[in-house]
């Protein structure tokens, strides 16, 4: 070999492990960015000899990325069911808690027992309507919650449209300047990260599919197969708020109806199901304790004139001249359990008298004051099953202590399952991210390992054009 090609040889080396040093310094900058791949430069061979590097490379697996965004979505369909009912199910309280709705429903009976033994008491006639208007109290804050609920979630669902198109948007631009670059530029590494960072974020809120052209641009559907990116055009999602609806170009797109071209995975997918799915359920069965109520009482109290109310009312009734309610309207069920009240007849406070709660809501005047068999027949209503709507999933007969209770039961186990659902698939998810990050994370440590290779590289490199340089001044003098 030549001088000069042992030079260019040398030269072509010192500037390959420049380069190296370059990438190697990059990675361990970036070594915590969210959405950086590492990096890399194959060094080929030139023709006559030396090295040279021939562009930038992202460390990948598009099986592990696409596993792992998998995972992602179907993580965020659990957290937002069990985070839309997380507050609801803290409202509701314990089974054993006094002042949850089980506990209210005990509570009351407790009280209609005790006055039943002594019917005279005006304490415990007091008693007995504070414990009917804690259990009607309690049935209203619950229904109360799930309503702010349903809107905190809707809300959460516009935000979610919102940010799927703008990332949509962004995946579009990227694109744009992805396609707009040479392969192995470090400007097209960077916006692949990008790129990379937008589809980690969008698989949090929808399940997607994705292709990709020669020219590095991507295409994005939903799992059902309705394109949202397509020959980098964006398709905008819309939601309606009044039906529900999620449509991307008019086609329907929302999770979990028939027929629909979703996806029904992600958090968007979550909170659709919540509401198009859960959310009404949970209203059933809240009304339907507040419908056992109103309609028994009415029922076992033959002191009330026909179609007045009983000791539990629909407060939105009409109230006649006289201040008496109406009686229940069967009709109006739906959304009883936010609207349900005491009737005024024994609050004292509202004008009424608590010795109703023994003489019956009709009494004009008080009866035998030891006579408890009104009470009484309060207390074995609580004891006899009563019928319910079959859809609410409760059973068709119960009592309305074991309803409550099954109520209560049932909402907690939803928030508990979604809770359970999203753990399980959480250490599923971080397993695969881990696996993820190994293959294009940055290891600090071998990267400094790295660095000392590259000064040796640079050493040796360095030494050669020292010695070639020695050998020319000695040929050079030689010839003087």
């Amino acid at each position: 070999m030549s001088i000069t090609g042992a030079f260019l040889n040398a030269r072509s080396g010192l500037a390959a492990a420049e380069g190296w040093a370059d990438i190697a310094a990059t990675n361990i900058a970036n070594a915590n960015r969210t959405g950086y791949a590492k990096r890399s430069a194959p060094l080929t061979q030139l023709p006559g000899g030396g090295v040279a590097m021939t562009g930038f490379q992202r460390a990948t697996d598009a099986a592990l990325e696409q596993a792992h965004r998998k995972e992602v979505s179907r993580t965020a369909t659990q957290e937002a069911r069990a985070g839309a009912l997380e507050v609801h199910v803290a409202a509701l309280g314990e089974i054993d808690s006094t002042t949850g709705l089980s506990g209210r429903v005990s509570t009351f009976r407790t009280t209609l027992d005790a006055l039943a033994t002594t019917p005279s008491e005006p304490a415990l006639q007091e008693a007995a309507v504070r414990a009917a208007e804690g259990l009607a109290t309690t049935l209203r804050d619950a229904s109360g919650t799930l309503a702010r609920t349903e809107e905190r979630v809707r809300n959460a669902v516009v935000a979610d449209v919102t940010e799927i198109n703008d990332q949509l948007a962004r995946i579009v631009a990227l694109n744009e300047r992805i396609a707009g670059q040479q392969q192995g530029t470090e400007r097209r590494v960077m916006f692949e990260d990008q790129l990379s960072e937008s589809l980690d974020s969008l698989s949090q809120l929808i399940d997607l599919q994705m292709q990709t052209d020669a020219s590095g641009r991507i295409s994005i559907y939903t799992a059902a197969g309705a394109a949202l990116v397509e020959d980098n055009k964006r398709h905008e999602l819309s939601f309606d708020t009044s039906t529900g609806r999620l449509t991307v170009n008019d086609v329907d797109i929302t999770p979990g109806v028939a027929e629909a071209r979703g996806s029904s995975e992600g958090a968007l997918a979550g909170r659709l199901g919540f509401l198009t799915n859960d959310l009404p359920r949970l209203e059933l069965q809240l009304d339907e304790m507040a419908r056992s109520l109103v309609q028994e009482f009415e029922r076992i109290d033959t002191t009330r004139a026909a179609g007045t109310a009983g000791l539990f009312v629909d407060g939105t009734a009409p109230v006649d001249g006289n201040g008496v309610r109406a009686a229940f309207d069967p009709t109006k069920s739906e959304g009883l359990a936010g609207r349900i009240a005491v009737n005024t007849a024994v609050r004292s406070e509202a004008g009424g008298a608590a010795w109703r709660m023994r003489d019956g809501i009709g009494a004009a005047v008080q009866g035998p004051a030891s006579d408890g068999s009104r009470v009484a027949a309060f207390v074995d209503l609580l004891s006899t099953d009563v019928s319910y709507d079959p859809a609410a999933g409760l059973g068709e007969r119960r009592t309305i202590g074991d309803f409550a209770a099954g109520l209560v039961s049932a909402q907690k186990q939803l928030h508990n399952d979604a809770l359970a659902k999203s753990e399980t698939l959480a250490a599923g998810r971080d397993s695969i991210q881990t696996s993820r990050q190994s293959v294009q994370g940055v290891n600090v440590d071998d990267e400094l390992q790295q660095l000392m290779l590259i000064e040796q590289s640079y050493a040796a490199n360095a030494t050669v054009m020292k010695t070639l340089g020695e050998m020319m001044d000695t040929l050079l003098a030689a010839v003087r």
